[in-house]
């Protein structure tokens, strides 16, 4: 507190001047000064919109301060305020502020004018023109003003003291307040720009975050750590402040007869505040090597966690955040997917390849090097704060193998740009085990930990938090450059107890790393690790709960005017209107009384509240004023009628023709519950339609799994599903698919190794048919009162089973529990997928709870009871979902058999993510995407895939479908900066359309001679080059096996990859149309191309590979398992392919160099031979330039694509 004393005590006034105001002459100054530098406020004379009247008025220099005065609001604003003072003048409320220093702001704060000022959306006349919800309707008696552009920016302390700075556009809130008090200890501050909008950033160096710089006439009001104010008191004060418009030049330069330079005023109750104003220069570059204020970068480690190198940090992302993270280190090649689930919980989980050391015996696994699978996780204990580190607990390998299970207890403090940690590991990161146990002095046996082969998938309980520990850390340090992060830490790990009886020689525990940032989503790192190992980390990242794209493909909004129609319209024209915004089915149009009625058949959406604004604006433009008041919008809902949208017409159109204060605006749209048949007894039917009967698509489908041995399972093929509806809530379904590709020979698990019967393990026999019915069910469901719902189905329900079955609901309106029970009769169906069974017949059902626990957007789901292979339990499921509609999750079941009946893995779970399309699409789509990683496919804790539950068909009856709308954000200031006041947004081509051009060009090309002229040049090379398959495999044999060689390999097969994924991020991340985006989407056609044809070509040559030792001359033509054949190399193939675009319109030739890399890798490992290689090259250059130079002059071409549930697809529509 002595630097508060010292300050106090420097501006401190004699008693004297205190009387000399009184707080109303005060209030009076303070409301002449602020209004010192702004035109006199001209008084509204009659009702315009706020454009026109900046159209009309003659305008001052600075637009950015104009203040719109409502009596009605300055209200408002004094009941705040005097709440405000009341909670400043409460001991409770900050017991550690001293009573001078809150008698000096409650005097600043009482002596702020109420003014009434309501703050809008932009001042540019134009912009309020094309946006009239946010163009204020002026009235008679409002005022509005306009300043003269001010020169000072006015810092306020927590004991109400002020002062001004000269503004510079090169100054942040940091250096305004260390003017003021060079002494102070700021760690908080709120800019209040003279717009209104105010911004809360961190201003010390453990906090620092990126800001805006201040706009002349700009407010700043500091939390220091001398005046620990409660965040809320500091907030409200900036609200108030924003009220005040700008600080005008002058509020600190009031005289007083014995000191000309800074004049105090009263603050009532016997304090005292002062006001200076300094004058600062700019300096030199504040903006590049000097104290730009910036956020903490946060990267990825080689496990996928947010850290350092090898080891973890205390760090966090927000919650919503995910990342795809790739690392080589040798041995180890590791794949992370990893979720922030919370803010203070991060999960992970992984899967990694030891490249020396094989999965099980050669007759199992043909050569596949070892895999292992993983789950993390990470706890935040402790924000981090001034004085304290942020603190977090992790766990690794948990319910996994066990091979790298590790606990640690880490911390993070930051810096400035130094953000340092330091953790203490036990197991695998603490290997070293320097240390012993701190935890030993509660029990002896903490001491030791159990080693040994624990059961893959269990929680290893008996050795968390046991045995030696080491010491680990490091720091990250931020360059001027913001794209450049690098790292030192310190290992805790020797590498000499690696599992599988696999050391590691290391000739420093010191890793260092850089971290080069491509874009704000994508990192790559370059690491020396060991003191004698390059690695590489490479990472897709980003907020997924602030994913959103335009709709620029949708229809546009009907406009919206606050002028009514006064004709009966055409109530066909309405409907067919109404079916072209919407997609949507019209039903039924009724009116009754002062209401419309609008009834769709099963009406669908994930942004339902741009659905609604879609309905009634067409019904508003169309229907009169005839004491239409309402507008009701229902659906069929399969004919469980469930619920409705009660707009009220004249709240809606104010809100969408007029700005309102957010505190004044009315609800304009309601979801209710819908009463049994919407019968409206004295209603007039306007437009009566029949319900469309039959609706389907046909299109490419992609099925996949990952995360087990095998890795990415897929498979991919055209397929068609179709609809029938019999009734509303009577209806068919079928699908028929042809599979294309798939790599299901991989899924390798013999019957001998499961003492269950194979309800799932026989999954690759079903995957390999060619042609199939997955699904042909038929469905009925129905409704019992208002809040039970039963369903019966019967036919092929799914991929493996066929049956019927039934399922009751009960599910109270607006009810955050809902309890289910289904109970379904199976037989195993024949491996064709058709209408054949197998002799396995059960009985499975569950008893399920539903729970919207109300924290957090968590959801809970719990199914209880039998599955397909007769076993017996529960499956739990967590997930938390997103206002964009964005769910993460993980689900485990646990049953009566044992972990050595389940095999590997010991009980089923998985973690998931899904994407809904309308997040991701230009055109609205109530599909999603969804990714699963699930470690085993195995027999125990299998359900039956139902292809319609309950709890879906019936997300009505939730009553929070407005709930979920696409991410905004905050609106951000300008002031200060030379930005236009309005943003285009670039529309690009369909990615779709140009594909289809390019395969139209390819297909003209084969049809040349100098096409097969090439064809026969490329042949005859490749054929040369063979003379030196042998020698080359002979180097590879003698050389390959060494480190460097192996880091070489592991660069080498990254790199085509890297290449897509940088072409993929500068393709969608660009600009539309410039010459780098249109080379990356070039780069990654050709990619795409190269990838299909070398498939093709492997299963016509049918090359063996030179691991297969029976040489080069060894060939199986046309032969179905020539998928991993040798010839052409693919990794070659695309690399060139993806390269040469860039190499040809950038000049750069030295590409081709980084993909001769590839070229050697691919022959140094041994997986190709030298001529491979050459034809690889050949082909990936012809394909890349082909593309490159078909696409510099496509056409644009009409066929149009769409989305399926399981992947991408193209579409055409049969309904």
């Amino acid at each position: 507190m002595a630097r508060l004393a010292e300050f106090q005590q420097r501006y401190a006034l004699s008693s004297k001047t205190h009387h000399r105001f009184s707080r109303n002459l005060l209030s009076s100054l303070l409301l002449a000064t602020l209004s010192g530098t702004q035109a006199a406020a001209a008084e509204v004379e009659a009702q315009m919109r706020l454009s026109r009247w900046l159209t009309e008025t003659p305008q001052a220099a600075y637009l950015p301060g104009l203040v719109w005065q409502v009596p009605e609001e300055a209200q408002v604003q004094e009941r705040i305020k005097a709440a405000l003072l009341d909670q400043i003048r409460s001991v409770e409320i900050a017991p550690e502020v001293t009573r001078t220093a809150a008698s000096g702001l409650a005097g600043f704060v009482e002596s702020l004018p109420v003014t009434g000022r309501v703050v809008v959306e932009k001042t540019d006349p134009r912009w309020l023109e094309v946006n009239p919800q946010h163009d204020p309707q002026l009235k008679k008696g409002q005022k509005v003003s306009i300043p003269s552009r001010p020169t000072t920016v006015t810092v306020v302390q927590g004991d109400g003291s002020a002062c001004q700075v000269t503004h510079s556009v090169s100054l942040y809130a940091k250096d305004y307040i260390g003017k003021c008090n060079p002494a102070g200890d700021p760690q908080v501050a709120w800019v209040v720009q003279p717009d209104g909008l105010i911004r809360r950033g961190g201003v010390a160096a453990w906090n620092e975050s990126e800001q805006n710089t201040p706009a002349p006439g700009a407010w700043i009001v500091v939390s220091d750590a001398d005046l620990p104010w409660p965040d809320e008191i500091l907030a409200q004060v900036a609200r108030l402040l924003a009220t005040q418009g700008v600080a005008a030049d002058g509020y600190a330069k009031d005289e007083r007869p014995d000191d000309k330079t800074a004049h105090p005023r009263s603050a009532g109750e016997g304090a005292y505040h002062s006001r200076r104003e300094f004058s600062v220069e700019s300096p030199p570059d504040n903006g590049f090597f000097g104290s730009r204020p910036r956020d903490l970068a946060l990267t990825y480690n080689d496990w996928g966690m947010t850290g350092l190198i090898q080891t973890p940090s205390a760090r966090m992302q927000s919650a919503g955040n995910a990342a795809l993270n790739a690392s080589r280190v040798y041995p180890y090649t590791r794949m992370t997917g990893s979720m922030q689930l919370m803010d203070w919980l991060e999960l992970a989980v992984r899967w990694t390849s030891i490249s020396n050391r094989l999965y099980g015996p050669a007759n199992f696994s043909g050569g596949q090097a070892t895999k292992d699978k993983s789950v993390d996780f990470k706890l935040k204990l402790l924000d981090e704060t001034a004085m304290l580190p942020q603190l977090a607990v992790g766990l690794l390998d948990v319910g996994g193998t066990g091979l790298f299970s590790s606990e640690y207890l880490v911390s993070s403090k930051r810096t400035g740009n130094l953000d340092w940690s330091l953790g203490l590991g036990w197991g695998y990161l603490g290997a070293r085990g320097n240390l012993g146990n701190p935890l030993s002095v509660l029990s002896p046996q903490l001491g030791t930990r159990p080693v040994g082969n624990f059961t893959t998938g269990t929680v290893n309980s008996s050795a968390i938090f046991r045995g030696k520990t080491s010491l680990f850390g490091g720091v990250q340090y931020q360059t001027p450059w913001d794209s450049v992060i690098l790292k030192l830490e310190y290992d805790g790990n020797n590498y000499l107890n690696e599992p599988l009886n696999n050391p590691l020689k290391q000739r420093s525990p010191f890793n260092v790393g850089a971290v080069y940032r491509v874009n704000p989503g994508v990192d790559l790192a370059l690491n020396l690790e060991r003191g004698n190992t390059l690695a590489m980390n490479f990472s897709f990242h980003g907020d997924l709960s602030k994913f959103y794209m335009p709709k620029l493909s949708d229809p546009e909004t009907e406009p919206v005017s606050a002028i009514y129609p006064d004709q009966e319209p055409d109530w066909d024209r309405v409907s067919r209107t109404l079916e072209e915004k919407t997609s949507w089915h019209v039903l039924q149009i009724r009116r009754a009384g002062s209401e419309v009625i609008v009834k769709f058949q099963n009406a669908d959406a994930k942004n339902w509240n741009g659905y609604v604004d879609r309905v009634i604006s067409v019904l508003h433009r169309y229907v009169p004023n005839k004491k239409v008041l309402v507008f009701r919008i229902q659906s069929s809902e399969y004919g469980l009628g469930m619920h409705e949208f009660q707009v009220d017409r004249s709240a809606w159109v104010n809100a969408k023709t007029a700005f309102v204060p957010a505190h004044r605006k009315q609800s304009a749209v309601f979801e209710r519950a819908a009463f049994d048949g919407f019968d409206y007894p004295q209603s007039e039917t306007l437009v009566d339609r029949l319900p469309d009967r039959f609706s389907g698509n046909a299109g490419i489908y992609l099925d996949h799994s990952f995360g087990g041995p095998e890795g990415l399972l897929y498979k991919m093929g055209v397929g068609a599903r179709g609809n029938y509806n019999f009734r509303d809530d009577t209806w068919w379904t079928g699908t028929l698919q042809y599979g294309l590709i798939d790599n299901y020979n991989k899924f390798v698990y013999p019957a001998s190794l499961s003492t269950l019967p194979q309800v799932r393990t026989q999954i690759q026999r079903y995957v390999k048919t060619p042609v199939a019915i997955p699904v042909f069910q038929f469905t009925h469901v129905g409704k019992l009162g208002s809040e039970n719902f039963f369903s019966l189905y019967g036919g092929m329900l799914e991929t493996m089973y066929g049956g019927i079955g039934g399922e009751w609901l009960y599910r109270p309106w607006h009810s955050p529990v809902a309890v289910g029970l289904d109970l379904n009769a199976v037989q195993q169906r024949g491996f064709g997928q058709d209408f054949t069974f197998l002799p396995y017949k059960t009985l499975t059902g569950h008893a399920s709870l539903y729970w919207d626990t109300g924290f957090q957007d968590i959801n809970a789901t719990v199914h209880a009871g039998r599955y397909l292979a007769g076993d017996v339990g529960a499956t739990l499921d967590l997930s938390r979902s997103f206002k964009n509609g964005v769910k993460m999750g993980a689900f485990a079941t646990k049953t009566n058999v044992s972990a050595v009946q389940f095999g590997e893995g010991s009980f089923d779970k998985g973690v998931y993510l899904t994407i809904p399309f309308d997040a991701l699409l230009t055109r609205s789509s109530t599909n999603i995407a969804s990714i699963v990683w699930h470690p085993l496919t195995r027999d125990g804790g299998a359900m039956l895939n139902r292809e319609f539950q309950l709890f879906d068909l019936t997300k009505g009856q939730g009553g929070d479908l407005l709930k979920l709308s696409p991410w905004s954000d905050e609106r951000t200031s300008q002031f200060g900066d030379a930005s236009d006041t309005g943003a285009g947004v670039g529309r690009r081509k369909s990615v779709f359309s140009m594909a289809t051009g390019d395969l139209v060009n390819a297909g003209r090309l084969t049809m040349t001679s100098q096409f097969w002229e090439s064809m026969l040049w490329m042949g005859g090379i490749t054929l040369a080059s063979s003379i030196a398959d042998k020698p080359a495999d002979r180097l590879a044999v003698n050389y390959g096996a060494r480190p460097a060689a192996k880091t070489f390999e592991s660069i080498g097969n990254m790199l085509p990859f890297l290449a897509l994924g940088a072409s993929g991020m500068a393709f969608f991340g660009g600009e539309p149309d410039s010459k780098l985006s249109t080379t990356a989407y070039s780069s990654l056609a050709a990619g795409g191309i190269g990838l299909v044809s070398t498939l093709g070509m492997k299963y016509v040559i049918g090359r063996d590979r030179p691991l297969v030792g029976t040489g080069p001359a060894s060939f199986n033509f046309m032969n179905a398992n020539n998928g991993n054949a040798s010839m052409p190399s693919g990794h070659t193939t695309i690399m060139w392919a993806a390269i040469t675009p860039y190499a040809k319109e950038y000049d750069a030739p030295w590409l081709y160099g980084l993909a001769a890399v590839t070229n050697l890798a691919r022959i140094g490992g041994r997986n190709h031979w030298f001529s491979d290689t050459v034809a690889g090259s050949m082909f990936g250059y012809a394909i890349g330039d082909f593309v490159y130079q078909s696409h510099k002059n496509t056409e644009k071409r009409g066929m149009e694509w769409q989305i399926s549930p399981n992947g991408v697809a193209a579409y055409w529509k049969m309904d």
